[in-house]
């Protein structure tokens, strides 16, 4: 789902101490004045239909563009002046990102320091606090003192003499206040920066809210131009040090015919050598491992073929030796049986031979749901927004995409269809992305957890037999979210399994809430809009059901998040999260 589909769905119709500070407070302003000049992505919430309406539709084209823009001037008046004012963020945005894919960090420092203001306020450094790994975190407060443009343009040259390099920014127009006959209009910008300091092997980050007062003058563009920013807010988090991560491999495939992409990415060890091989499902090819950070590019098949979003290894047909199951670019899933030297030789088997081809194939997921010793398949489909003239009804429950299916394995590796029989054909129309057989009431077999954009997570209970129960009552939590990916791990440290739900938050939705606008005739929308844009959601195991836990708000917001996984990054015995942003 895009970045914009999703906007449309919420909207309803639419260390020494001298260098500590200087250091700190150049980094206040740059947040502060990028924070002003960038945006939170998020542009027409407002602006376009979010589902399709339930009331009385316009008679034609022209019909409905009218209604919209009567709409706009009227109940979204708010939100189009608030994105307006918002047009400055844009400009300095789309500068740093054209600067950033050419590398040219001076190109970076004269978009910052190009932007038109008056006054920008920047506070004194409190005490450095020490948290654990080395890093460092530092708050600002008053006194406040006050600089003005050119004071800002000197503070970003020196920065840049000294080598500092802004390797990446996030920026939300997070509230909007229009203006009144007592004040002018005003802004709440939040913001991170992650800057480098390549001479003393740092890498700092800076957040926090920047509150913007605007004049009522305009620049060039016809975009407003803010009086005042106060970067009082911001916080800043330094580590020295060499780098955690290390890249090893970088890998690039140029298209060729139908294999014009490398997702989805496969995690197995092949050949039994202890070491994992890498599998690029998208561009036929495996990545084998020959330890210490090499690996050696083939060929995955003999005879390539086009494969679609899905694909898993895993032994089916009960040989010992990991096969490989995948959907294909021409709608069918394949079994390509493993030679047990980590190759697929021979022709796969097509298993089952569905009545409708695959449309939108996500997600598959294996395990022995019916007790039977062999190993059944849950295969999830996704269906965008918009195709053919559709939107998901309702953006907040839906459950009108392309069928998912539960496929009972024979022992050989053939897969019969069996959805309906195992109690889950009520929901398999969800729009999925991901889907995980996971033991979630502690009763020793599989159940399963199916997460779903334009919805959430849904949990079935299995009762040991391959038949399947709606389990969401279990939740004392809310199931609601644009569900991309999940991660298991017990992040509480009580001894039970418990997940964590990637999905996206809106800052734009926030906003439209702020300001107190809807639609009247769509409480539901109303109701529903920031559950939904609430972003990630973790689910703690406990005895009267899943619930969320205190510090919920703390792992919601993580950007624009698809993939998630679990895993003891520090090593001192407790699972971390990591969260990929864009298509990942």
């Amino acid at each position: 789902m895009s970045f914009f589909d999703r906007l449309r769905s919420l909207g309803g119709l639419h260390r020494r101490r001298g260098r500590r500070v200087l250091v700190g407070a150049a980094f206040s302003m740059l947040l502060g004045l990028a924070l002003l000049l960038t945006l939170d992505r998020s542009r027409d919430l407002a602006g376009s239909d979010a589902e399709r309406d339930r009331g009385e539709r316009p008679a034609s084209a022209q019909a409905w563009k009218q209604e919209r823009a009567r709409l706009d001037e009227t109940q979204w008046a708010g939100e189009r002046l608030a994105q307006q004012y918002e047009a400055t963020l844009v400009a300095l945005w789309d500068a740093l990102l054209a600067a950033g894919r050419r590398g040219d960090e001076q190109a970076k420092r004269l978009a910052l320091a190009g932007v038109a203001f008056e006054a920008l306020r920047v506070g004194t450094p409190y005490p450095v606090e020490a948290l654990e790994l080395g890093i460092e975190r530092q708050a600002f407060g008053a006194p406040q003192r006050t600089l003005a443009p050119h004071d800002w343009a000197e503070l970003l040259e020196a920065l840049e003499r000294e080598g500092f390099r802004l390797a990446q920014s996030e920026w939300h127009h997070a509230k909007f206040a229009p203006p009144t006959p007592a004040g002018p209009a005003r802004s709440e910008v939040s913001l991170v920066l992650h800057v480098v300091d390549p001479a003393h092997e740092r890498r700092i980050a800076i957040d926090g809210e920047l509150a913007v007062e605007w004049s009522e003058s305009r620049d060039a563009r016809g975009n407003p131009i803010p009086a005042k920013i106060d970067a009082t807010g911001l916080r800043i988090w330094t580590r020295s040090g060499p780098v955690s991560f290390e890249r090893i491999l970088s890998f690039d495939w140029p298209v060729r015919g139908g294999l014009s992409r490398l997702h989805p990415v496969l995690i197995y060890d092949l050949d039994g050598d202890g070491l994992q091989e890498i599998i690029l499902l998208g561009a036929a090819q495996t990545l084998w491992n020959q330890g210490q950070g090499r690996f050696r590019h083939a060929p995955l098949l003999e005879q390539p073929d086009a494969f679609a979003e899905a694909g898993v290894i895993a032994d089916l047909d009960g040989d010992g030796h990991p096969d490989l199951l995948a959907a294909r670019a021409r709608g069918d899933l394949a079994l390509y049986r493993g030679d047990g030297t980590g190759r697929f030789a021979g022709e796969p088997l097509v298993t089952p031979r569905f009545e409708e081809p695959l449309r939108g194939p996500s997600a598959l997921s294996v395990g022995d749901v019916d007790a039977d010793g062999d190993l059944d398949v849950w295969l999830a489909q996704y269906q965008p927004a918009y195709r053919d003239g559709q939107m998901p009804t309702p953006f907040y429950d839906a459950n009108d995409g392309h069928p998912s299916h539960l496929l009972l394995n024979d022992g050989s590796g053939s897969l019969q269809e069996a959805t309906e029989p195992a109690g889950l054909a009520a929901k398999r129309f969800r729009r999925t992305y991901a889907s995980s057989f996971v033991d979630l009431d502690e009763d020793g077999d599989l159940d399963l957890l199916v997460v779903s954009d334009y919805s959430g997570i849904d949990l079935h209970h299995n009762d040991g037999r391959g038949h399947f129960s709606d389990a969401n009552d279990t939740l004392r939590a809310d199931r609601h979210l644009f569900g991309m990916s999940s991660a298991f791990a017990d992040f509480d440290l009580d001894g039970r399994l418990d997940f964590f739900v990637a999905g996206m938050a809106s800052t734009t939705a926030r906003r439209l809430e702020a300001l107190g606008l809807g639609r009247s005739d769509r409480p539901d929308a109303q109701q529903m809009r920031m559950r939904m844009a609430f972003g990630n959601r973790m689910y703690l195991a406990s005895d009267g059901g899943w619930r969320e836990p205190e510090f919920r708000e703390e792992v919601a917001r993580t950007g624009w998040t698809w993939g998630t996984t679990a895993f003891d990054v520090d090593n001192d015995g407790d699972p971390d999260l990591f969260a990929a942003n864009g298509h990942a």
